[in-house]
């Protein structure tokens, strides 16, 4: 899905590829393999490892965006804790609950991460999850999203501008398809002067009813999924990203509630000024109220560091 969803480099730019992080194995204080995946190879021995104060002088000196030390038998722990927790009529969610919360409980004591954008973030419960995720997608409902490179166009070759896409149906509180465009009979996508709407009808045919559906340039979404904060909004306000249906939720977290030209089911407009009482509710609906924090600022965070931003 990664793959499916990383967005190329922009053509004739600087290609960026980001500095490997440094991962440190410690048995009883010293250091026994330095690894360095997709960078030049370290010697265990030339790692000083004095202790968890010394991780971040030592990431810093190998110009690393991130590292990790794993102390002696910390993953064996986190495995024992695993095991101790996990039943097997759970999901796969679930079980990676159960993984994140044993790994949690071994931060700070056998392994070690700098810098630790998650130190403040909880480990939510199964129910908070599936809460989120029956707000944010409804049963019954399908979740559309689609980029559009638009520089490879139609003219004469039959070849399609859509770039990417995914495309989700829930039911029963699970995702139950995921699929693409590739799926639905489309004769001309497009997102632009209220195209995409050939492609909300194939949804609902094909598909489910869409809930949700955000339709973008790819030059648009190389700034969205970066890390700076309300580009979804910049890039909604310059039309170079679309969302339709808007959720009102949406209209607090994505930061477009005082810019005009934001459609919603392709025809109603936003108006340029949204009272405040407002954006209060829209901030009281939001889908991730029940996961304690803030997954948006999370996931900017995380872009930061691990991104090698």
């Amino acid at each position: 899905m990664q793959r499916l969803l990383s967005p190329p480099p922009r053509v004739g730019g600087p290609r960026h590829r980001p500095a490997p992080p440094l991962i440190l194995m410690i048995e009883r204080g010293v250091c026994v393999k330095a690894l360095r995946p997709g960078g030049e190879p370290l010697r265990a021995a030339d790692v000083a490892w004095q202790g968890t104060w010394s991780l971040g002088r030592l990431r810093r000196a190998a110009g690393a965006p991130w590292a990790l030390a794993i102390e002696d038998d910390a993953m064996e722990r986190v495995a024992a804790a695993f095991e101790g927790q996990v039943r097997a009529s759970e999901d796969i969610v679930a079980q990676g609950l159960h993984v994140a919360r044993a790994a949690r409980a071994e931060l700070g004591r056998g392994l070690h991460l700098d810098p630790d954008p998650l130190r403040h973030v909880p480990v939510p419960p199964y129910t908070a999850l599936q809460k989120t995720l029956d707000a944010l997608l409804p049963d019954g409902r399908a979740a559309v999203l689609v980029v559009f490179d638009e520089n490879r166009g139609w003219g004469s070759a039959p070849q399609s501008p859509v770039w990417t896409s995914v495309i989700l149906e829930k039911q029963g509180g699970d995702i139950v398809r995921v699929t693409t465009h590739a799926a639905l009979r489309l004769q001309r996508p497009g997102f632009r002067q209220g195209a995409h709407r050939e492609i909300l009808d194939a949804v609902a045919r094909e598909v489910a009813r869409p809930h949700l559906g955000l339709f973008l340039s790819l030059s648009a979404w190389r700034e969205v999924v970066g890390p700076t904060p309300g580009a979804l909004a910049r890039q909604v306000a310059l039309g170079e990203a679309i969302i339709d249906p808007m959720q009102p939720w949406l209209v607090a977290l994505a930061g477009v509630g005082a810019m005009a030209g934001v459609a919603q089911e392709a025809s109603r407009l936003f108006g340029r000024f949204v009272p405040q009482s407002v954006k209060d509710t829209a901030r009281a609906m939001s889908p991730f109220a029940a996961l304690g924090f803030d997954p948006i600022e999370v996931f900017i965070e995380l872009r930061k560091v691990f991104g090698g931003q």
